[in-house]
């Protein structure tokens, strides 16, 4: 280990993955950044992800950096770079520049109210899918701006949250990790904050995601009692698929998370109670999709009456990432129904 500045060290990946975890675990508290030396073992576009992606003896040091909260920023693919998670607000330049910002738990976040004239009348909380590459070394992996041009297509006096997913190796979905366990309260807390900062109804915050950004908006939706209301598109709510399919590229295999996200959403569904304010779950599907069958038995457990069931046959459907794209034509027309306010009964519907 080889101190290359004044809050900064060296280490070489090595064979020996545990001496090197002991070696990290007595690092001093000044430290902020690490840089791992992978040049001998790499290609020119490797970084630590891939490399432990490849290379399972190398997964236990990818998890200990994420539980830790050590992240990775950059990687020249001979240097991969992490950056301790209290350290983030200093170095991102979004953050700096003032287009990103922090809570007081460390969330970080983008708010535009260009649409809000004269008062604010509805929040949609936009929460990130994976990145594209999923695995690439920058921080920006953790908060994919979906959906960029969502404020043209929503009606005057909507606000625009947006939450990022630092956490993990490619994102937390939002949920309970070994580094923050309370992660739902954090981002319970936040939605809060903003909904009361507009003086927004709570029965006009629409949470909205696709993929991982739907398993969050799924997720929060159901555990929030006051009225909030989601749109969540293909969600991913079984870690089974991208484990067996893709050798766990999501990272859910380990030591990283708290709950399996069967496990977690069982849970969350028994809270759920019933109403009469019309539908508040709209979950969005295709059976072209290979998590069809896992979003289809998680739907069946929610409140009929609370739920619009939309399932798509369009024939560009090929695979899971194509179902948010097909569907979005009706998923904007959901979010400005509900941001007007307008009820929905629970139902099963075909959107083509």
């Amino acid at each position: 280990m080889q101190l290359v500045g004044s809050a900064a060290v060296r280490v070489g990946l090595s064979c020996d993955v545990g001496a090197l975890i002991d070696r990290l675990n007595n690092l001093p508290d000044h430290i902020r950044y690490i840089e791992v030396e992978h040049r001998r073992m790499s290609s020119s576009d490797a970084n630590l992800i891939r490399i432990a992606f490849g290379n399972s003896d190398y997964r236990p040091l990818v998890e200990w950096f994420a539980i830790h909260g050590w992240f990775m920023y950059k990687s020249d693919g001979a240097i991969s770079s992490l950056v301790r998670y209290d350290e983030i607000s200093s170095l991102w330049h979004q953050i700096s520049s003032g287009n990103y910002k922090t809570d007081s738990f460390g969330t970080v976040y983008s708010v535009n109210d260009d649409n809000v004239i004269d008062r604010a009348s509805s929040l949609i909380v936009v929460f990130s899918s994976m990145s594209l590459p999923f695995d690439g070394s920058g921080l920006s992996r953790y908060f994919e701006q979906n959906f960029s041009s969502i404020n043209r297509h929503v009606g005057s006096g909507s606000v625009v949250l947006r939450i990022a997913d630092i956490d993990g190796v490619v994102g937390g979905f939002y949920s309970p990790t070994r580094l923050v366990p309370d992660r739902i309260d954090r981002v319970q807390h936040l939605i809060e904050c903003l909904a009361e900062e507009y003086d927004i109804d709570p029965d006009r915050v629409i949470l909205y995601g696709g993929s991982k950004g739907g398993t969050g908006a799924l997720l929060h939706a159901l555990h929030n009692s006051d009225g909030w209301r989601c749109v969540a598109v293909d969600p991913v709510v079984d870690d089974s698929y991208y484990e067996s399919t893709f050798g766990d590229s999501h990272w859910t295999g380990g030591r990283i998370f708290l709950q399996r996200k069967v496990d977690l959403f069982e849970n969350a569904v028994t809270q759920v109670v019933s109403g009469s304010i019309g539908a508040r779950f709209a979950v969005v599907t295709s059976p072209r999709s290979p998590l069809f069958s896992s979003v289809k038995s998680l739907a069946e457990q929610i409140p009929s009456d609370d739920l619009v069931f939309a399932v798509s046959d369009d024939s560009r459907i090929r695979d899971h990432p194509d179902v948010s794209r097909c569907t979005l034509r009706f998923v904007t027309g959901l979010l400005n129904v509900w941001a007007s306010g307008v009820r929905v009964a629970g139902q099963e519907i075909s959107i083509g």
